[in-house]
């Protein structure tokens, strides 16, 4: 579970880059594992997301969810949860950028459909807030404004 070692394991080891650096960052490969890190940096740092959220004294369970497609349904992932005791979920979009993230209309879709769908298989009655936490902030578009209830930025995982 530790990125470093994920990371050397994957692109390090026996030789298998002789890339450098930028080329590296720059490979489909190495965004991909960007993203995984970031979810399991978020998985590991919680009781400091749910401090700058202000939830910290709530009782809480943590996790990721995912539904695969199949004949009768469409498929979504969350990459984040945080299932509160007090009748309400975050669900936390992540999003590792190298630049502030732009929610285009697509993707607000995308989200809105992840969250129909999270509501219909788990039949969840509770409270659904949409939560960003992302590297460099969001701007705060119209797509954004219609489905994004907070924002963290990374900073928030190691106060």
């Amino acid at each position: 579970m530790d990125e470093f070692l994920h990371f050397h394991f994957r692109f390090l080891s026996a030789g298998k880059t002789h890339n450098s650096w930028l080329q590296l960052t720059h490979q489909p490969a190495f965004k991909s594992w960007s993203g995984y890190a970031f979810e399991n940096l978020a998985l590991r740092h919680s009781l400091s997301i749910k401090k700058a959220m202000g939830i910290h004294g709530v009782i809480t369970n943590e996790y990721s969810w995912t539904k695969k497609k199949n004949a009768h349904t469409s498929g979504a992932q969350i990459d984040f949860i945080i299932d509160r005791a007090n009748n309400c979920i975050n669900l936390f979009e992540l999003k590792f950028l190298d630049a502030e993230y732009e929610m285009t209309e697509r993707e607000a879709a995308s989200l809105r459909k992840s969250i129909h769908v999270f509501r219909e298989h788990t039949d969840t009655k509770k409270n659904i807030f949409v939560t960003m936490l992302t590297v460099f902030g969001a701007a705060k578009n119209p797509h954004y404004l219609g489905i994004v209830t907070n924002q963290l930025t990374v900073k928030y995982l190691f106060l």
